[in-house]
């Protein structure tokens, strides 16, 4: 039977970069193999069975995985949107191995600059603990002799990851981090320097050629007054040998 699977606790609450963010975290979003805090088990191969879906590798390329703070029983829908619900985008998802053999599922969300993705900011800033937890639709299968149950991957539709508070799994809590505001105010500036620099040069140039100006007509008048005194000297003379004669 189809159903809502949602790996975070039951009972939790819900509260209602080249682009414009106001944040993101990044980190580890699920561990693999591992049980569930609700008692749900996924499968080792499930996030490699989900990746070979190319709708889903293209949605989370394409800016298209929205999320939201807590979970909502539906997809991300119009309403969503028009509300000011979308908290975030999952930019990123990949799988990683670890030093002692472990896999688990790193990814990376943006936080909007809308409604919700302001609360989710505030939330961050004031140093509120946040998990992620995956949204999706499919089959739980029951394990023989066991209390748990199984996530069936080949019938499993991953919606999103959602920020929560009481997540199924307690490693999911990537590591927020503060986008500068001022990231795009530098790079408008930075041509503004390099036309001063440039107008700097320019009037470098034009008083050196202004000093040289001033200094060939000093040097001009320096001769002309030499001539002077060369003729004025000899008019002396001549007038002296005049007066003998």
């Amino acid at each position: 039977q189809s159903q809502t699977v949602h790996e975070g606790m039951e009972g939790c609450a819900v509260v209602a970069n080249k682009y414009p963010i106001i944040g993101k975290a990044s980190g580890v979003f699920a561990p693999i193999g591992v049980m569930s805090r609700n008692n749900r088990i996924y499968d080792e191969d499930h996030y490699d069975y989900l990746f070979t879906n190319q709708q889903l590798v293209d949605r989370i390329a394409h800016r298209g995985m929205l999320g939201t703070i807590g979970h909502h029983d539906k997809k991300v829908d119009d309403q969503d949107l028009a509300e000011g619900k979308v908290s975030h985008i999952v930019s990123d998802l990949h799988i990683q191995e670890e030093a002692d053999g472990t896999r688990n599922l790193y990814g990376t969300l943006e936080i909007l600059d809308t409604p919700a993705g302001h609360l989710l900011k505030t939330y961050y800033d004031s140093g509120i603990p946040l998990f992620v937890s995956s949204r999706g639709g499919g089959n739980l299968l029951p394990v023989p002799h066991e209390s748990y149950k199984r996530v069936d991957k080949t019938k499993y539709f991953l919606e999103t990851f959602d920020i929560v508070k009481n997540p199924g799994f307690l490693q999911a809590k990537p590591v927020y981090e503060k986008v500068s505001e001022g990231a795009e105010e530098t790079q408008e500036v930075e041509p503004i320097k390099e036309e001063k620099e440039e107008n700097v040069d320019k009037l470098d140039k034009l008083t050196e050629a202004l000093t040289n100006f001033v200094n060939s007509i000093t040097e001009a008048k320096k001769e002309d007054k030499a001539e002077d005194n060369e003729t004025k000297e000899a008019k002396e003379k001549k007038e002296a040998k005049e007066a003998e004669e």
